[in-house]
């Protein structure tokens, strides 16, 4: 992950010093000068994150390999361009050769060279070897992939795009998903989560309330109620199950993410609990129904009457990991009871639980903002976040008590009291209306915490920009 990174930085500055920005050369070759030299940064990265303990000598030999790598590979044909794969390669080979021979003992005349000193020079003579290979091999790969498929795919018109969006997805194994988790990161604070329910009818027939929810500031948008094999969002214009994902990011420009909840059989209930159809649980089978159908993000989590425990939120953390892998967020935690007696109002959440939502693999723990559950105060919810950004998380502070229905007034003292609290992401409910939040609480919230001139050009900035 260490060299994705570093990307979000180069491309802001390279866009930052653009001409129709702030048109300072300086900063754009800045950030070019990272783009221009990823393979050698990929090689740095990769071989650290491969050694057994991220040694430098791990990522000497890395740079070392590549330059051996793409240089002697262009002594065969000055055409090839390895890129990025190449770097990649030599990343691997550096540290597993790192972690073969890091501790080598050699004789004693030779005695300098061993250990560690060793690693570079034995990478350089392996990448020699495949430098030799890939000389003669990658040219035609290369061709074909110049050739049979960018061309192919420029020229295909609208098969072309669908090829291109497929193979876009296969980035993906590469953990990209950790892209989006630092920009929310970088923004300090001012991002709004609104959740819609797309099965009920739209607040306005034209359009869906996921669109309604971004035009007016919301920058990530959660399904709920949403059944992974039996999928509705009213107003979209497409039935297609496989495309409703994909089309509404389109028509939002808005990552996408679904709540699914883990039921626990065992939960002492303090109600009648609602019997859930098996779409909308947080069960492997639709989880890998979710990773197919392209969410961006998957929240963990319990509606009213679910008996959804944090037990069981764990137990389905671990499944969700194992089965998206780098795809996708992992989002997780309780808005309130869910229907459960023993994690009702202050004891929904604790630095205890935070942890074991940590440990299981939750990229990100949700719980409930200051004022929505009786007993959950600023300070109370300040100390809980302290413990999940100090083992790494992220935190999204919630209004998932029908609070999204209330006067402006009250949800502008929720989102400050969240953003002093320590809030990384701010979510807003849909029970203001009929699956949605009241539009203009969605935008007051967006004002609180970051002022008018963000939130209007997020309510206006086209997808297409």
């Amino acid at each position: 992950m260490l060299p994705i990174a570093v990307l979000p930085a180069a491309g802001l500055l390279l866009w930052l010093g653009q001409p129709d920005l702030l048109n300072i050369p300086f900063i754009a070759a800045a950030g070019d000068a990272v783009f221009s030299n990823l393979a050698l940064i990929f090689a740095i990265g990769v071989a650290i994150g491969f050694s057994k303990d991220g040694n430098g000598a791990a990522a000497l030999a890395g740079a070392i390999g590549c330059f051996v790598l793409t240089k002697g590979a262009a002594a065969i044909d000055k055409d090839i361009n390895m890129s990025v794969l190449g770097g990649i390669i030599s990343g691997v080979i550096a540290g597993l050769l790192y972690n073969r021979y890091h501790d080598i003992k050699l004789p004693d005349w030779l005695g300098f060279f061993g250990g560690r000193r060793f690693v570079p020079i034995v990478t350089s003579l392996v990448m020699l070897v495949l430098a030799l290979i890939f000389g003669y091999v990658w040219p035609p790969i290369q061709d074909g992939i110049n050739a049979a498929v960018g061309h192919w795919i420029v020229g295909a018109g609208a098969v072309g795009v669908g090829i291109f969006g497929f193979l876009n997805r296969l980035l993906i194994p590469v953990g990209l998903h950790h892209v989006l988790k630092q920009s929310i990161q970088a923004s300090e604070g001012r991002v709004i989560v609104a959740e819609v329910i797309g099965e009920f009818a739209p607040l306005y027939p034209a359009v869906t309330n996921a669109e309604l929810a971004a035009a007016f500031g919301a920058d990530l948008l959660l399904l709920n109620w949403f059944d992974v094999f039996r999928t509705v969002v009213n107003g979209l214009d497409t039935n297609e199950p496989n495309q409703m994902v994909e089309r509404l990011k389109q028509l939002t420009g808005r990552p996408v993410g679904v709540n699914l909840e883990p039921v626990d059989p065992n939960a002492k209930q303090l109600e009648e609990l609602a019997a859930l159809p098996k779409g909308r649980m947080a069960t492997a089978e639709s989880l890998q129904q979710a990773k197919q159908l392209g969410f961006d993000f998957v929240c963990l989590t319990g509606n009213p009457k679910t008996g959804v425990t944090n037990d069981g939120i764990v137990k389905a953390i671990e499944t969700a990991r194992s089965i998206l892998g780098e795809d996708a967020l992992v989002m997780a935690g309780k808005m309130h009871a869910a229907g459960v007696a023993d994690e009702a109002g202050s004891g929904i959440v604790s630095g205890e639980v935070v942890v074991r939502f940590i440990h299981a693999g939750a990229d990100v723990v949700l719980m409930p903002a200051p004022g929505t559950v009786p007993g959950v105060t600023l300070d109370k919810t300040e100390k809980i976040v302290q413990v999940a950004h100090e083992h790494g998380a992220l935190v999204m502070l919630t209004i998932g008590t029908s609070q999204e229905g209330a006067d402006e007034s009250t949800i502008r003292q929720i989102a400050l009291a969240s953003k002093m609290a320590g809030a990384d992401m701010h979510h807003i409910g849909d029970a203001g209306y009929h699956g949605i939040a009241v539009p203009e609480n969605i935008m007051a919230h967006s004002i609180a915490i970051r002022g008018r001139r963000h939130t209007y050009i997020r309510m206006v900035r086209s997808p297409l920009r």
